[in-house]
Parts: C-alpha cells; structure tokens; sequence
C-alpha cells in the first residue's frame, strides 16, 4: 500500500515565511511612507519565499502516484477558485 509523502518541515516552514513576509510587505507599504528604491524593495520581499514555496510544493506533488497528483491538483484548484471570489467579493 503506497502512503502519501510527507511534506518536509521546509516546505511547511517556507509557508509561514512567505505568509509572514507579504503581510508585513503589505503592511510597511500601507503604513509607511516609503518612496523609490524603498517601496519597490519592500513590495518585492516576499517574491523569493513564495517561488521557495511553490517549488517545495511541486517537488512533493511529483512525488506522489497518478491518482494522489489529481486529487491534490483538485483540491489546489478548487482552494483557488474559492479564494479568489472570498477576496474578489
């Protein structure tokens, strides 16, 4: 019986950063007056935690078998679609 591959303690970890990083980016872009050089800084700070993120998540998918890799494709889907009209309406 194949059991589904546990996701490494990074790519748990790399969530909570990325998570961490856009709201603080947003809330020092929102709450500081920052101009330039600063605020493209601090718009772009958690782009590199995010690709970690989603590369973590694309290695662990491509571990699983057919039938896992679709119901985990679904499920991410179906969370997309959903939070995107949560935060659209």
């Amino acid at each position: 019986m194949n059991s589904v591959p546990s996701q490494s303690c990074s790519s748990s970890t790399s969530g909570w950063v990325a998570a961490t990083l856009v709201i603080g980016s947003a809330l020092m872009v929102k709450h500081l007056e920052l101009s330039g050089g600063l605020l493209l800084a601090a718009s772009l700070l958690p782009v590199p935690a995010l690709v970690w993120m989603f590369t973590m998540q694309a290695r662990w998918i491509r571990a699983l078998d057919e039938l896992q890799q679709r119901s985990q494709i679904v499920a991410m889907a179906i969370a997309f679609a959903g939070t995107g009209l949560a935060v659209l309406t």
